[in-house]
C-alpha cells in the first residue's frame, strides 16, 4: 500500500508536470498573440492595397470608356465623310444625266 508520503510525492510530481504543461500553453498563447498582431497589420496593408487596386481598375475603366467614345467619334466622322462624298457623287451623276437629256446638242 502507498503511504501518505508516496501519495504526496506522486501529487507533487503530477503538479510539476501540469505546471510545465500550463507554462507551455501560456508560451503558445503568447506566441499566437504576437502572430495575430502581425496578421492584423498584414490585413490592414492588404486592405489598403485592395483599395488602390480598385481605384486603378476604375481609372482604367474610365479611360477605356473614353477611348471607346473617341473611337466611335472618329468612325462617325469617317462614315459621315463617306456618305457626304457618295451623295455628292450621286447628285453630280444625276445632274450630268439630266443635262444630257435636257440639252442633247450641247453634249461634250
Amino acid at each position: 500500500m502507498a503511504t501518505n508520503t508516496d501519495k504526496i510525492d506522486e501529487l507533487t510530481r503530477l503538479v510539476a508536470v501540469l505546471t510545465e504543461r500550463l507554462d507551455n500553453v501560456r508560451n503558445e498563447v503568447q506566441s499566437l498573440d504576437k502572430e495575430q498582431d502581425g496578421t492584423d497589420e498584414r490585413l490592414v496593408t492588404l486592405g489598403n492595397r485592395l483599395i488602390l487596386v480598385e481605384e486603378r481598375v476604375s481609372e482604367l475603366k474610365r479611360a477605356s470608356d473614353e477611348t471607346a467614345k473617341r473611337g466611335w467619334a472618329f468612325w462617325h466622322l469617317v462614315l459621315s465623310a463617306i456618305l457626304g462624298a457618295s451623295l455628292t457623287l450621286i447628285v453630280q451623276f444625276i445632274l450630268q444625266v439630266s443635262m444630257r437629256q435636257l440639252f442633247p446638242a450641247q453634249g461634250r
